[in-house]
């Protein structure tokens, strides 16, 4: 797709109240508000996730959020941008309780694929795959006029539990901090200064091989 600008009307919570509009239309992998995160003390709605706040990964344990940011899209946004319009996964296709409720992501937000899924699509044992990448029979459809958007970091990417389905948290590669708002740059830096330069964007490795869709093919995952 072109790059087209992005004349919609792009709220933005407290934290970029002053952050400028993007030019093209950005990257945005990330879940929705009310995804149920798992952590220390229980499922928590991701909008009231705070730093400090130690969330269960598949590696490494309970890890502390570093830092969380959110960005909400209009009708206008969503109508001019098919990059941006939410995928709701359904209940219990990636596995039993995978997810425990339907699951709404960006379509680049990526889904934890293991086993004999994985193994298919020439992984050893796990790789994640981008949600617009699932077989339509595991996708809700559903029409969204506006859509509110949270990102999850941590020291490290991570493989995290979102309604009960592991899926990544936010890794920032060029693309995906191109991305963001201005002011939501600048505070990542600030907990993060080395991601200002190539070799520390370069360190900040991913936890899992992506897998890219080649053609027209989608994922059916075994339930």
């Amino acid at each position: 797709m072109a790059n087209r600008s992005c004349e919609a009307d792009v709220k933005e919570m407290p934290s970029t109240a002053d952050a400028q509009i993007p030019e093209t239309c950005p990257r945005t992998p990330c879940f929705i508000a009310g995804v149920r995160i798992a952590t220390l003390r229980g499922e928590v709605e991701i909008e009231n996730l705070r730093p400090g706040d130690r969330v269960l990964t598949r590696d490494n344990g309970y890890r502390p959020l570093r830092w969380i940011g959110a960005r909400h899209f209009d009708a206008d946004a969503l109508e001019r941008f098919a990059e941006l319009r939410p995928v709701t996964i359904r209940r219990g296709s990636l596995g039993p309780g995978m997810p425990s409720r339907d699951l709404t992501v960006s379509p680049q937000h990526r889904i934890l694929m293991s086993g004999e899924a994985a193994r298919l699509l020439g992984a050893e044992s796990e790789v994640l795959v981008a949600a617009c990448d699932l077989h339509p029979a595991q996708r809700v459809p559903e029409v969204h006029t506006e859509v509110t958007y949270f990102h999850l970091m941590f020291d490290a990417h991570e493989v995290i539990l979102a309604d009960g389905a592991w899926s990544e948290s936010f890794r920032p590669d060029r693309a995906a901090l191109d991305g963001l708002h201005t002011a939501q740059l600048w505070e990542i830096l600030a907990i993060f200064p080395e991601l200002a330069t190539e070799a520390g964007l370069a360190a900040y490795v991913p936890a899992r091989a992506g897998w890219s869709r080649p053609g027209d093919k989608r994922i059916a995952l075994a339930a």
